[in-house]
């Protein structure tokens, strides 16, 4: 998995359902601290083999924020 506070690119078990590029869907992160989740809307950007980027739109500030504070806190964590 790669988060930024603009995307997501995960990988995917090859019998999951693959949507097509450009097809809306919603998306639920879990926050940091054990908060209630971060609910987005997301569209497929791009898809791979293994794997496929999404990009979040229509972004409030508030989830931009949320965001953010999730990625930092996921880079804290040792690897």
């Amino acid at each position: 998995i790669n988060l930024s506070p603009f995307g997501v690119k995960v990988a995917l078990p090859a019998s999951a359902i693959r949507p097509s590029e450009g097809t809306s869907l919603q998306l639920r992160l879990g926050a940091p601290d054990n908060g209630p989740p971060i609910s987005l809307k997301g569209m497929i950007w791009r898809r791979e083999p293994k794997s496929t980027t999404l990009i979040f739109v229509e972004l409030n500030r508030e989830e931009l924020e949320q965001l953010r504070a999730l990625v930092e806190s996921l880079q804290a964590q040792p690897v």
